[in-house]
């Protein structure tokens, strides 16, 4: 198994402080967000290299990182050769971009560089295997109102997902999807097929699972635990807050 982690976002809800540094590695328990990612990568047994996608504008910043960071899984950063939020990728467009830069054909990890979870990734791994096709991560907010701005999913008894909407105006459920992805490998095409049918605008995340349950069986795994979204000062300061007293 191979991950990605997206941060070639420019944050621009963060501005001023993501003017000169990615979101990425702003320090969250006084280490950065990104290195909370590797620790829980590290626990995966089955993965064996992970791909941290940068832009251009901040991929000295993420090198810098890497050389600095102690992982037992080989880090690799690869720039996505943009250098302005106009110019971005988006998160379905630098997936495709770095299977291809790294020419991966393996089962694949997606990790947003902004999601900040308590539960283990070994506990949505075991789902991954249990159900043998490509999972979401799920969190149930509890807010139909918050449930606005996020991407909202229905599951069946068997948590097979039987419903998408992306940032719906009245939305079904409370149940968000999380930029946590584990994917089939046979799935993966269809990240580039999608792409090709949508050639003139930026791919959410939300797009590409709303695709992949209409074209086969997607599960959905409820996280337990604590799940920051992080946006804003104020999650930021929350999800600092947690980790520095977890």
């Amino acid at each position: 198994m191979k991950a990605i982690i997206l941060a070639a976002g420019y944050a621009t809800r963060l501005h001023p402080i993501t003017l000169d540094k990615p979101k990425a590695l702003l320090p969250i328990a006084n280490k950065p967000l990104l290195t909370h990612l590797i620790e829980k990568l590290s626990h995966l047994e089955t993965l064996d290299h992970i791909y941290v996608v940068s832009n251009n504008k901040f991929y000295q910043h993420f090198i810098a990182w890497e050389a600095n960071t102690a992982s037992k899984i080989p880090i690799t950063i690869i720039n996505d050769q943009t250098n302005t939020n106009e110019e971005r990728l988006g998160p379905v467009g630098d997936i495709q971009f770095a299977i291809e830069k790294a020419n991966i054909n393996d089962d694949l990890l997606v990790l947003g560089s902004d999601n900040l979870f308590e539960e283990p990734l070994t506990n949505i791994q075991h789902t991954f295997n249990t159900k043998n096709t490509s999972v979401v991560a799920f969190k149930d907010i509890h807010d139909l109102e918050q449930a606005k701005s996020f991407g909202i999913g229905a599951l069946d008894h068997l948590d097979k997902i039987t419903d998408f909407e992306e940032k719906p105006s009245t939305p079904k459920s409370t149940l968000v999807a999380t930029l946590i992805y584990f994917l089939s490998r046979s799935n993966l095409p269809e990240i580039k097929s999608l792409l090709e049918k949508n050639p003139e605008e930026e791919v959410k995340a939300g797009h590409l699972i709303q695709h992949l349950s209409t074209q086969t069986a997607v599960h959905g795994h409820i996280l337990n635990g604590r799940w920051f979204d992080i946006g804003t000062q104020d999650q930021l300061e929350e999800a600092n807050e947690f980790f520095s007293n977890v």
